[in-house]
């Protein structure tokens, strides 16, 4: 086993007084990762010290002592590119610098006024102005089918910081809407988590992001560049940088959760009404693009469940994922690769859907630029992480279908406040790397176990990774309704949207796909996520699914959860039939195949056994729900993530097959009956058939 298979430790900032002698502090830097390798670590992800944020030249000279140790004791290296997270502010540099570079929203005022009546939105404290305004001819407090094309009345209100009266002239109830834009920080992630209070740069701003590159890339670049290992980890000592939550702040989040630092203050009386993220020159593409003039429908962003309101915000998200993706992703990619640096980290709450529109996109246009994409599990109870399977999956097939090598795990406990057992601990990294993770970088505290055994524990990690590293063998096709999610995306606003219609499809979506994600796993299906633009690209004509950008990804067949499908959608599906492809469809949650062209079936069970039927070179029989499972090299790893003992069978098709135990470095007994295998899978255990 190699060096380049163990997990890293994340070690934030080696920190040491000024007047500490450079002797003394080599000497605990050394003790402190030797202490580390004795555990079975393979390597670091650290950054120079939070103090005075990579602004102190004694810290700089600390991690140069760092690095050399590192290299010294043949420890790998990744940089971690901010004080704390989410990564861009450079501990707040980015937007002391610039206050224009920091992230934006627009929010909606509203009332209902009757006739004769009228009403005074004042103009509201700490916002910065007016985008537009206007008012409806309304029926009753029921907006969900609302024509913005037909207000009664717009108002001039654009740039103004002025209150605003509207007198209901009418013999109709009229419903107002007001929108201000705002500075984002009182309410979101940026306020509320759990290392600083510090405003964030807007994500979706190509200034924003240079000046972040400037203040942290350039200078770990400026001092570090002949270190960098370039493409290729092996080749020298630091292998890659970890970027930590970038997110869209359009969102209030994790209300009373105050971090222990506070870099900017905050004034949690200003007024949190309805928002969302505004993009960096949003309002011009959307007009360029699409023909939509936002500020005459900007009410579809909050609560209105039409066809020309699910355009609008399927127009709007797309161009918010693409702001995102140009300006931080894009750009980020770009920087790294120039210098040598491969780009890693995560981003925020990647295992929801129904987040990914409104904290930053369409994932598999983000993470295809990460040369090791990666994800944060803050579970380690193992039911808890193979019901979770949709994050490494997910994540794992962006790097499947851009040949990406390597895909991340950032791993803690930090749900269970770090009290979980040793087996846990191993067993949640297990189930992940059978859903596609191959690289560790750990949160785990430092004397999580003792250390004999925690270098057992992780070196037991580098033995299914020495085993199973390698090209996924790949079957189904799942497919990623993104644009289902985005097109019935909106800011909840009580008594308007929080139980209308399209709040209910969407979490029907999520619940369908969750449950799809579940029925394969538990029945050891050999599926990867695809993309709407991954299909339109794939060349189908051989009656299979033959993806566009990595040479020998293919697919057998596309499963599609339980969705509403879109006209395009159904040009991909409808070419696919032509060509032979077996499409099938899961109904269930109330959608229907409608005249999609799938081959229809009754739930989503049925639609998983039939595309499971397509060619799995292998069967898993007997106790085998909860167990994941990865077909690599014509090897199988099998991990329980169950606390109790299951007795299975394995037909792998060979009848010279073994079953080896990774932890123990050791062969269990098997009882054989030509190629099938029968053995009992301990609790939280991991074998690997080869």
């Amino acid at each position: 086993m190699t060096k380049y298979e163990l997990p890293f430790k994340i070690v934030h900032g080696f920190d040491y007084p000024e007047d500490m002698p450079e002797k003394e502090i080599r000497k605990s830097v050394s003790n402190r990762l030797a202490s580390l390798k004795a555990k079975g670590f393979g390597g670091i992800v650290t950054n120079a010290a939070h103090r005075d944020y990579l602004n102190n030249d004694h810290l700089w000279r600390v991690l140069d002592i760092v690095l050399a140790e590192a290299k010294a004791q043949d420890l790998r290296v990744w940089l971690y590119d901010e004080d704390g997270y989410p990564s861009g502010g450079a501990g707040g540099q980015t937007v002391d610098g610039d206050p224009d570079l920091e992230a934006r929203a627009v929010v909606m005022m509203h009332a209902f006024i009757k006739p004769g009546e009228s009403h005074t939105f004042e103009f509201p404290r700490g916002h910065e102005f007016a985008l537009a305004a206007a008012s409806y001819k309304v029926k009753g407090e029921d907006i969900s089918r609302l024509d913005a094309e037909r207000a009664y009345k717009r108002y001039d209100v654009y740039g103004k910081t002025s209150d605003l009266t509207v007198v209901n002239d009418t013999k109709d109830l009229l419903f107002t809407a007001y929108f201000v834009k705002k500075h984002v920080y009182e309410g979101t992630h940026a306020e509320h988590n759990v290392c600083e209070c510090r405003r964030y740069i807007d994500i979706t701003n190509h200034d924003a992001v240079r000046a972040f590159i400037k203040n942290t890339y350039e200078k770990y670049t400026a001092r570090y560049k002949d270190e960098f290992a370039g493409m290729k980890r092996e080749n020298g000592l630091i292998e890659a940088v970890f970027t930590d939550e970038p997110s869209l702040m359009g969102v209030y989040i994790n209300a009373g959760l105050y971090p222990p630092r506070v870099h900017d203050e905050y004034d949690d009386t200003l007024p949190q009404y309805p928002m969302t993220t505004w993009g960096k020159n949003i309002d011009n593409r959307l007009l360029t693009d699409y023909g939509i003039n936002i500020y005459d429908c900007m009410i579809y962003l909050f609560g209105v469940d039409t066809g020309a309101a699910r355009e609008v915000r399927g127009a709007w998200y797309t161009e918010m994922s693409r702001l995102v993706e140009q300006a931080y992703f894009g750009q980020l990619s770009d920087y790294c690769y120039s210098v040598g640096l491969p780009f890693s980290g995560h981003i925020l709450l990647e295992d929801d859907i129904r987040l990914h529109p409104m904290f930053e996109g369409n994932y598999f246009s983000l993470l295809r630029h990460m040369h090791y994409p990666g994800i944060d599990m803050l579970q380690s109870i193992p039911e808890t992480v193979y019901d979770m399977a949709f994050t490494p999956k997910l994540v794992s097939s962006v790097a499947l279908n851009y040949g990406r090598e390597h895909v991340m795990s950032e791993v803690s406990a930090h749900a269970q406040g770090g009290n979980v057992t040793d087996d846990q601990m191993l067993c949640s990294q297990l189930i992940q790397y059978a859903f596609g993770v191959d690289t560790f970088t750990s949160y785990y505290s430092e004397t999580f176990m003792e250390p004999e055994k925690y270098n057992k524990y992780n070196r037991c990690i580098g033995a299914v990774d020495d085993n199973m590293k390698g090209k996924d063998f790949t079957s189904i096709a799942l497919y990623y309704p993104y644009d289902f999610i985005a097109e019935n995306t909106t800011t909840h606003i009580e008594g308007l949207s929080k139980d209308g219609d399209m709040v209910r499809v969407k979490n029907a979506c999520a619940d369908g796909l969750m449950k799809t994600v579940k029925e394969l796993n538990d029945n050891q299906a050999v599926y990867h996520f695809v993309s709407l633009e991954l299909l339109e690209k794939a060349d189908t004509s051989e009656g299979f699914i033959d993806m566009p950008l990595y040479n020998g990804v293919f697919f057998e067949s596309l499963l599609i959860p339980p969705c509403r499908l879109s006209a395009r959608e159904k040009d991909v599906i409808a070419r696919m039939r032509r060509n032979g492809v077996h499409v099938y469809f899961a109904e269930d949650f109330g959608f229907t195949a409608e005249d999609s062209g799938a081959i229809i079936c009754i739930g989503i069970a049925d639609a998983v056994a039939a595309a499971q039927s397509e060619g799995k070179p292998f069967h898993v029989g007997g106790d085998h729900k909860g167990i994941a499972a990865l077909y690599r090299n014509g090897n199988l790893l099998l991990v329980n993530a169950e606390n109790r003992d299951k007795n299975i069978s394995v037909d792998t098709g060979s009848d010279t097959a073994d079953v080896y135990d990774p932890l123990n470095d050791d062969y269990i007994f098997a009882e054989r009956k030509g190629s099938t295998l029968a053995f009992t899978l301990k609790a939280y255990a991991a074998v690997i058939i080869k």
